[in-house]
């Protein structure tokens, strides 16, 4: 089944006005007026986390000549460069080359940032929250706690996920597609309560009630009256939507989960009609398997193939869907990739590669300075200080860590990061 509104659902939707006087009309689409499709402050993200620590030198990290960096297992690599933008291509795994030359323009690779832990558990947290206090939210989390009206705020559909003070901005799908009944009312019937769910035309009577309510209420002399009434609308009218999106059943199947699916097409929906500001999805690379390679290095370049292969559907997807500005949804989507570490630069004695603090990301898409390196690595793998406002290695400079990746996402959403971290984000990283 695609993901995505259904001619029926759709019909539906229209029928019931959802998405003529009631979403389009004066709810949330319209109701939350993007001044640009490049806004900050409505900027939407999607965040691809690649689960186990991703090997850099692959492709973010060009070390072809450093003999300290264990790379002659990648036979018939090569460098390869565009726009900018440089990077490790093998004719095996040509998906990457392909990728990064159709997307040079609105790609940036940011090297070289430390996340001071080689356990998982610890470098996940730190990633996505800058820290390893219990205490902290991640960046998803902050970012859509700043867009209220959207009803799902921060959707994870798989993947890791930090809250404290921003948990009600957060909606878990849940691997047994928890979300999905939770949404048409199919859970009230799994507890032991024998609680039926009303006939359609029972359902179509009482929506039909609220409405008359909330418009009475919204005639009234009250500010306050009429605020909450347009708030109950907007959420009645959203609920609609995300009801209308097939493919929100995200459990895992038999076959184990795949990326690009169904289910990130559903994701994408999300995304398309404002229902969410950022989605949190996991990659596990070929067969679900995942990054972490200690030993058989060739899944690095499997799970690469795969990673590519994935975001490029992704970014045709996100080119060929208008945006709630009325432009192309790339242009108000920033993609990050990224992983909870890397791989160190010796092999051990499985011919593997063990865990290592520093690592890479990517940002694709809108806001994002294109055909740029930034950052670099030393011989012996380590990052080296940067100057912020370049994105050059410098040796007075600022040495990164994965609160800096934090800084750049919030300044890309419109939020300050001395304020919110007391770090400054990358600017060489942003363009708008």
């Amino acid at each position: 089944m695609r993901a995505g509104l259904s001619r029926r659902a759709l019909g539906g939707l229209l029928g019931s006005g959802l998405l003529g006087s009631g979403l389009l009309g004066a709810g949330v689409l319209q109701g939350r007026a993007f001044a640009s499709p490049t806004a900050r402050s409505d900027r939407k993200f999607l965040f691809v986390f690649c689960e186990g620590g991703f090997d850099p030198t692959w492709v973010f990290a060009p070390m072809l000549d450093v003999a300290s960096v264990h790379t002659d297992t990648d036979v018939g690599a090569e460098l390869r460069e565009q726009g900018g933008l440089r990077w490790v291509h093998n004719d095996r795994r040509g998906q990457v080359s392909t990728f990064l030359q159709d997307n040079a323009h609105r790609t940036c690779f940011i090297n070289g940032f430390e996340v001071r832990s080689v356990t998982h558990e610890a470098c996940r947290r730190i990633i996505m929250t800058g820290g390893t206090g219990s205490t902290l939210d991640d960046w998803p989390s902050r970012i859509a706690a700043a867009s209220p009206s959207a009803l799902l705020p921060s959707l994870v559909l798989s993947g890791p996920s930090y809250t404290y003070d921003n948990g009600s901005a957060v909606i878990r799908v849940g691997e047994s597609g928890q979300l999905a009944r939770l949404i048409s009312g199919e859970a009230l019937a799994d507890g032991d309560l024998g609680v039926g769910l009303p006939s359609s035309a029972a359902q179509a009577e009482i929506e039909a009630l609220l409405r008359r309510r909330i418009e009475a209420r919204m005639g009234g002399s009250s500010t306050s009256q009429a605020r909450f009434a347009e708030a109950m609308r907007s959420g009645i009218d959203q609920l609609g939507l995300v009801q209308g999106i097939e493919g929100l059943d995200l459990s895992v199947d038999a076959d184990g989960w795949v990326f690009a699916s169904d289910r990130v097409e559903a994701a994408l929906m999300a995304l398309e009609l404002g229902l969410s500001r950022c989605i949190t999805v996991e990659h596990k690379g070929e067969w679900d398997i995942g990054w972490d390679t200690h030993s058989g290095l060739s899944r690095q370049e499997n799970n690469y193939i795969v990673l590519f292969e994935d975001l490029a559907a992704i970014m045709a997807a996100l080119d060929s869907r208008v945006g709630l500005s009325g432009a192309p949804l790339s242009e108000e989507v920033t993609v990050v990739v990224f992983s909870e570490m890397g791989r160190a630069p010796g092999l051990n004695t499985t011919g593997g590669k063990d865990h290592w603090t520093f690592t890479s990301a990517m940002l694709i898409g809108a806001g994002v300075a294109g055909g740029k390196v930034i950052g670099a690595y030393d011989d012996s793998f380590i990052g080296r200080p940067i100057d912020l406002s370049t994105g050059e290695a410098d040796e007075h400079g600022t040495p990164l860590t994965s609160q800096h990746l934090g800084a750049t996402l919030l300044e890309l959403a419109g939020i300050d990061p001395l304020a919110e971290l007391g770090i400054p984000a990358i600017q060489a990283a942003i363009s708008s």
